[in-house]
């Protein structure tokens, strides 16, 4: 069983939830920004959050870059994404239809790590 890097950290205060992918691998952070844009949508989340960094000296395996390359290829259409704002920085926020559910707890870490088998 592959053993999966987790966040830095995730927090979701009711409108917005936050999550740090720095030391995941491309993977697996793409993974968890998918896992946190649909927890998020299905929680009636106004907006997404991921803090990413800059990026290394190579662009191609950064996880800005390969974010950046997923919205391009419309790969987070499909979660009820109404917008993206690409900063400069080393974040990118995503706007989220907040039409969705409403849960009534907070999204945690837990809820968007790989399931064991």
């Amino acid at each position: 069983m592959r053993r999966w890097a987790r966040p830095r950290s995730l927090e979701d205060d009711g409108a917005d939830v936050t999550v740090d992918v720095h030391g995941c691998s491309v993977e697996e952070a793409l993974y968890f920004v998918e896992r946190c844009l649909s927890a998020a949508s299905s929680a009636g989340r106004q907006r997404l959050h991921v803090i990413h960094g800059l990026g290394g000296t190579d662009p191609r395996s950064s996880i800005r870059a390969a974010l950046r390359e997923a919205i391009a290829r419309g790969e987070y259409d499909a979660l009820t994404v109404d917008s993206v704002e690409l900063s400069g920085g080393g974040k990118t926020v995503f706007a989220l239809d907040s039409g969705g559910g409403r849960l009534t707890g907070r999204i945690t870490i837990n809820d968007v790590l790989p399931r064991e088998r």
